[in-house]
């Protein structure tokens, strides 16, 4: 059986532009100028920046190819492909692909590992984790790039799976993990007339079932998320070039952008709630900080301090439990919960439900 080996398999992935600048590469060393030359003969208009610019690139994804300089004064960098002893690269590849694969599989079991494992047992897996973020940390290959580009957030409700459109998804996940810009038809609703941007992909996280592409806009500057469900066409652009926010991480965008809307700074709630809130979360804490006391005469009431984030999934588990407790404080955010339950109030008592004309939260 043949085995195959990290340049091997990610060639099985490369766009047809990447292939043949690989082989020229394997004909002879080649100027970002020849290489140019050779692909607009072969039909792909590709900007010697934009060569620049991915040579480096096929590099760290483990295509054995090096940058030389040639002649005196002036010095012309070329590109030539690096051979390599057929032991050593069918051994070590070989095992490369398949640590890489298991550490995967590692960090992804991990979360799981520490809520589900026996007490006993929590820790002893410990140096495997580290050890698997190690490697999918400092590697380039697709497990480890798809490692550092994906996310999974927990859902505020149950949402079924959408179906995604495949060739969609596949055009998306290949511009990810190839740092390349893409345009897409996005649908904002459902009944919307689907609007046409460019964007370079910066990640992919999945809330529950439901997957999102974090992506920088290259007209508006911005970067958001938007369901890939909504996306209905992915163009690939060889020759538009991508742009990437310096300061961008996406387990810090996830945190204050893609976890739940956010209304402002964590607050310090303060509320009397009864006692079947306080057994919900006497273990299960609503945030940090919790603190449950005795209020009133009544025994079955209880007033609780805990600091928690201004959310949309904080405002909506109060709602649920509204007749079963009542908000103190922060004085601005008591009145805005307020404010809300009279206006379901209105929605449940009258024949029509009516749209108010301000937003209540994130007005």
């Amino acid at each position: 059986m043949k085995t195959i080996g990290n340049s091997e398999a990610n060639n099985m992935s490369l766009h047809e532009r990447d292939k043949l600048i690989l082989e020229l590469l394997r004909e002879e060393p080649r100027s970002y100028s020849e290489l140019e030359l050779l692909l607009k003969e072969r039909g792909f208009n590709y900007s010697k920046r934009s060569i620049e610019r991915r040579l480096p690139k096929l590099k760290l994804q483990g295509h054995p190819i090096v940058k030389l300089t040639k002649g005196t004064g002036h010095k012309r960098h070329v590109w030539k492909w690096q051979k390599r002893p057929t032991n050593e690269a069918s051994g070590n590849e070989e095992q490369q692909i398949t640590e890489d694969y298991q550490a995967l599989a590692i960090a992804l079991a991990e979360r799981y590992w520490s809520i589900a494992a026996l007490p006993e047992r929590e820790k002893s897996l410990s140096k495997l984790f580290e050890e698997a973020h190690e490697q999918l940390t400092h590697s380039e290959s697709r497990e480890a790039r798809w490692y550092k580009k994906a996310r999974a957030v927990e859902p505020s409700h149950w949402l079924k799976e959408p179906q995604l459109k495949k060739h969609v998804f596949d055009t998306i996940r290949c511009a990810l993990l190839r740092e390349e810009p893409i345009r897409i038809s996005y649908k904002s609703h459902n009944r919307d007339t689907p609007y046409k941007v460019t964007v370079t992909p910066l990640g992919i996280f999945f809330r529950g079932r439901v997957a999102y592409l974090i992506s920088h806009d290259h007209d508006s500057r911005v970067t958001r998320n938007r369901p890939i469900s909504r996306i209905v066409e992915a163009q690939e652009l060889l020759t538009e070039p991508e742009i990437i926010p310096n300061d961008f991480d996406i387990d810090a965008y996830i945190k204050s952008n893609a976890e739940s809307i956010t209304y402002g700074e964590p607050i310090r709630l303060k509320a009397v709630i009864f006692d079947s809130v306080e057994r919900e979360i006497a273990e299960a804490h609503l945030g940090g900080n919790q603190a449950i006391k005795p209020y009133g005469t009544d025994k079955r009431f209880k007033l609780l301090e805990v600091d928690v984030p201004y959310t949309l999934d904080v405002i909506q588990w109060l709602l649920a439990r509204a007749a079963y407790l009542k908000v103190l404080e922060p004085i601005a955010f008591k009145e805005k919960f307020e404010e809300e339950i009279r206006r379901m109030y209105i929605n449940a008592t009258s024949e029509a439900p009516d749209v108010p004309r301000k937003r209540n939260y994130g007005a």
